[in-house]
């Protein structure tokens, strides 16, 4: 099982490094978007339904 995290500021660093997968929205700092392990284009709720559809296509074999 892998946890994603969807951090946007420096006070979740620290629940970065406890997940599997770390998605930065568009409008995280620049220092977590460095970070993340993936970068979403859409911001703030926008980029998690991004991040649950692309999860979704994978998935499903789309």
């Amino acid at each position: 099982m892998k946890i994603i995290c969807n951090p946007n500021a420096e006070n979740d660093f620290s629940f970065m490094r406890l997940c599997g997968c770390a998605a930065a929205v568009a409008n995280a700092l620049p220092v977590i978007k460095d970070a993340a392990d993936v970068r979403l284009a859409a911001e703030n709720g926008e980029g998690v339904v991004e991040l649950l559809d692309s999860l979704s296509r994978e998935d499903a074999g789309l």
